[in-house]
C-alpha cells in the first residue's frame, strides 16, 4: 500500500516540478530575449547567435514541459465541451497514468472511470460524425440514382424524338417522290 501511495505522489510532485521549472524557463527565456536584443542594438553577431540559440533551446524545452502540464481534469469537468485533440490527450495521460496504478486502489478506480467517461466521449463524437456523413453520403447517393434516371429517361425521349423526326422526314420524301412519278406518268401517256 505505501509503494501506491509514493507513486501517487510522485505523479503530483512531477506536475508541480514542470509547473516550476517552465515558471523559472519563462523567467530565463525572458531574460536571454533581452541579452539577444541587447547584442543586436551593440552590434555583436557572436553573442547574439549565442543568445539566440540558448533562446531556441530553452523556447524548445519549455514546449516539452507545456506538453507534460496537460491538466486532465480540466477535459473531465467539461467532457462535452473539449475539442477531439484534448480528448485523444486526455485518454493517453489516463491510459498512461492507470497503468502504473495498482489495481486494488481507490485512485485505480477512480482514473478507470475517467478513462471509460474519455473513451464514451471519444465514442459519441464519432458516432455522430458517422452519422452526418451518412447523412450526406444517402443525399448524394440518391441524387446520382435519380439524376441517373433522369438522364436516362431524357436521352430515351430524345432518341424517340429524333426517330419520330426520321420517320416524318423519310414518308415526306417518300410522298415527294410519289408525286413526281406520279406528275411525270401523266405527262407521259
Amino acid at each position: 500500500m505505501p509503494i501506491n501511495q509514493k507513486a501517487n505522489v510522485e505523479v503530483t510532485l512531477n506536475n508541480e516540478q514542470a509547473k516550476r521549472e517552465l515558471e523559472e524557463l519563462q523567467a530565463s527565456m525572458k531574460k536571454l530575449s533581452d541579452l539577444r536584443d541587447q547584442a543586436f542594438k551593440s552590434g555583436d553577431t557572436s553573442a547574439f547567435k549565442a543568445y539566440d540559440a540558448e533562446l531556441k533551446k530553452a523556447t524548445r524545452t519549455a514546449g516539452s514541459y507545456k506538453k507534460e502540464l496537460f491538466d486532465v481534469n480540466n477535459v473531465m469537468k467539461n467532457l462535452s465541451g473539449s475539442s477531439m485533440n484534448d480528448l485523444r490527450k486526455a485518454q493517453a495521460a489516463l491510459t498512461a497514468e492507470v497503468s502504473k496504478l495498482d489495481r486494488t486502489t481507490a485512485q485505480y478506480a477512480k482514473r478507470s472511470q475517467d478513462l471509460k467517461k474519455v473513451k464514451t466521449e471519444i465514442t459519441n463524437i464519432n458516432n455522430e460524425t458517422k452519422a452526418t456523413t451518412s447523412l450526406f453520403s444517402r443525399m448524394t447517393d440518391g441524387f446520382n440514382k435519380y439524376l441517373g434516371m433522369g438522364a436516362s429517361i431524357f436521352a430515351g425521349l430524345a432518341g424517340i424524338s429524333l426517330t419520330v423526326k426520321g420517320a416524318i422526314q423519310s414518308f415526306n420524301d417518300f410522298v415527294g417522290r410519289v408525286t413526281v412519278l406520279s406528275t411525270s406518268k401523266r405527262g407521259c401517256t
